[in-house]
């Protein structure tokens, strides 16, 4: 026969774990992100990754440099392009001045400003050659209809862009993942050994529910964390069990032998990072969940299920039997509790009709 209580513990004791869990991923995630951008901004990643879709957007892959310099060189001169770039900023690194964004409306425009050249129009024997391909066939579908022309190249951008989008993704993950790493070790945050500790310290445990509870209702985030020295002491705000104390490392520094605790440890540092490549929202909203989970409290059992409820009582009252144990009649709850409130009792139920 199963045992509720122990159920409902073992249920509460894995829910805090995972919401112990989840507090640290959040952190570590959104710091790891906060990293990455600063990254990318410093090298102007953004920006290069939509310069060199264009180019070759307009010149066609498998160009040489002197084709997409040429296209670049085309695009760049327009005064759509010009606008958007001086409303850009310039990269920490490069010392340049590029947008980082381009929508699509932009982008025609700036196409087809690309065919007058003065007080011309270009031919398209003159145009990129990618462009070139582009433009015959839309040009001969919408008959030159302008608008047409216009919605031909937007919706080219867009499809573009989104598979551009989807490679800048992947480098990010990349990197999260790079960075994530260096957090977990660095901040000794490895998932095997802080849930082994959550699991068995009920103290710590409620300490870190206690400050998850607070985190998610007031929609803290850590993106100011951007070093692991602060990741690491917000982790310890938190009353989350990491970092690298003189225990810790002596367990480390004492002996040469590869022991579990260090097989644990590495394993459980990569798998934070791995689970940091969710990002930060994703942690933050599985924690909003948890925390949400846990304060509405456990779903009590149905009254069939409950052997203290009266629907249990009643069901053995109304059992076939009309003697106790002792051959004395049973009791008749039903007029018995009548005549207790001082009510007419309920009518006896009609015997069964005798089939013969």
């Amino acid at each position: 026969m199963s045992n509720p209580e122990g159920d409902l513990v073992f249920g509460s004791q894995a829910l805090e774990t995972a919401i112990g869990l989840a507090l640290m991923f959040f952190v570590i995630a959104t710091a790891s992100s906060a990293v990455v951008e600063f990254i990318s901004r410093l090298w102007g990643k953004r920006s290069a990754d939509l310069e060199k879709t264009i180019k070759h957007m307009l010149a066609g892959q498998g160009q040489g440099d002197a084709d997409l310099e040429r296209a670049w060189q085309l695009f760049s001169g327009t005064s759509v392009y010009a606008a958007a770039r001086e409303g850009a900023g310039k990269a920490l690194v490069t010392q340049k001045r590029r947008p980082s964004y381009l929508s699509a409306k932009a982008f025609a425009d700036a196409t087809l400003e690309m065919i007058v050249d003065g007080d011309r129009l270009l031919g398209l024997d003159e145009l990129p050659k990618n462009l070139r391909k582009r433009l015959d066939p839309l040009v001969r579908q919408t008959r030159g209809e302008l608008v047409e022309i216009r919605a031909g190249l937007e919706s080219w951008f867009d499809e573009t862009m989104s598979r551009a989008e989807g490679a800048y993704k992947r480098w990010v993950t990349v990197l999260l993942f790079c960075v994530g790493l260096v957090f977990a070790i660095a901040g000794n945050a490895s998932t095997t050994v802080v849930a082994d500790d959550l699991w068995h310290n009920s103290v710590v445990r409620q300490s870190v529910v206690d400050a998850a509870g607070q985190v998610a209702a007031k929609g803290e985030a850590a993106d100011e964390l951007i070093s692991i020295a602060e990741a690491t002491s917000k982790m310890q705000q938190f009353s989350l069990p990491v970092g690298w104390d003189s225990q810790t490392r002596s367990e480390w520094d004492s002996g040469s032998a590869w022991t579990w605790h260090r097989t644990a440890s590495v394993a459980g540092w990569l798998l934070t990072a791995l689970l940091v490549m969710l990002g930060g929202p994703f942690w933050f909203d599985l924690l909003s969940k948890f925390v949400s989970l846990r304060s509405s409290g456990t779903k009590p059992l149905p009254a069939a299920d409950d052997d203290t409820s009266a629907t249990t009582a009643q069901r053995s009252l109304t059992a076939p039997s009309t003697t106790g144990e002792s051959g004395a009649p049973a009791i008749n709850v039903s007029q018995t509790l009548a005549a207790a409130l001082g009510v007419e009792p309920p009518p006896p139920a009609a015997a069964a009709p005798d089939p013969q």
